[in-house]
């Protein structure tokens, strides 16, 4: 991946990823997919075959991110390896409120070394705005979705 607006989508050819790699398409994206049956994937798109739950295949796949830290049904944490100035993860993890409502949330971290560093996460912010609220958006709907058709979720074990 070479630019800033390259995109890995995890489990490309299923509910979620096959609705959201066409957005990010269209939205001028570069996008990297990662499936177990890259047959149902779209030419446009640089394909990665690998199963989610391989660690080594996720990180092959992420390129310039490293697993840093899976708990399968709760948490992914990425950790940018990029040069950046500064230190950078990723995070989404799933939960419940007090309420027992499931919980979605994904967390940018920087941490910056010095001015530059700072100018970067400012100038980058906005950007991630639109993204994480687009992906927020669409894992929302897709779970909504689920909801009202019964649909169940993979159950992965540990």
């Amino acid at each position: 991946m070479s630019s800033p607006l390259d995109c890995l989508v995890t489990g490309a050819s299923g509910y979620i990823g096959g609705r959201l790699v066409p957005e990010l398409l269209s939205a001028g994206y570069a996008v990297r997919c990662m499936a177990r049956d890259p047959g149902k994937l779209s030419d446009d798109v640089e394909i990665a075959v690998a199963d989610v739950m391989d660690g080594s295949a996720v990180q092959q796949a992420l390129d310039f991110w490293r697993v840093e830290a899976i708990e399968p049904g709760a948490l992914l944490r990425l950790r940018a390896e990029m040069k950046l100035p500064g230190l950078a993860w990723l995070e989404l993890s799933v939960g419940q409120d007090p309420d027992g409502l499931t919980t979605y949330r994904q967390r940018a971290i920087f941490r910056p070394r010095g001015l530059a560093g700072h100018a970067y996460w400012r100038s980058i912010s906005p950007f991630h705005g639109v993204v994480f609220g687009g992906m927020l958006k669409n894992i929302t709907a897709a779970a909504e979705q689920a909801e009202r058709t019964g649909d169940t979720p993979l159950q992965v074990s540990h």
